[in-house]
């Protein structure tokens, strides 16, 4: 499957989500981009997800705050494959570990444990 280059994925996301900031829409998009394209993964992310990580991130609870990315990443990505997000053996532990990895390298904060 085909996905939108990173950059048309955030200015499509941009376009949606216009009151987020469109750094942490890059990050989540980012995030997504490293998963589609793992080769030990057998399923991907879709622009769905990466929707569904901007809506959440208006939430007042997470109120764009890149902070709380680490978050919701958690539950949008990590929850959309088998097994368990602290299971590195499983699909959902391995895109945890991704997530963390690529927030890292974007120098973001990201806990240790969870």
């Amino acid at each position: 499957m085909t996905y939108l280059l990173p950059e048309e994925e955030v200015k499509l996301l941009q376009g949606r989500h216009e009151d987020l900031p469109v750094g942490v829409i890059a990050h989540c998009v980012a995030v997504a981009d490293a998963v589609r394209n793992s080769e030990d993964l057998p399923a991907s992310l879709s622009v769905r997800a990466t929707e569904e990580a901007c809506i959440y991130m208006k939430h007042p609870l997470f109120a764009g705050d890149v902070s709380t990315l680490p978050e919701v990443l958690n539950s949008s990505f990590c929850g959309r494959f088998s097994g368990r997000w602290d299971d590195v053996g499983s699909d959902a532990g391995a895109v945890w570990a991704m997530v963390k990895k690529v927030l890292r390298e974007r120098k973001l904060s990201v806990p240790e444990e969870g």
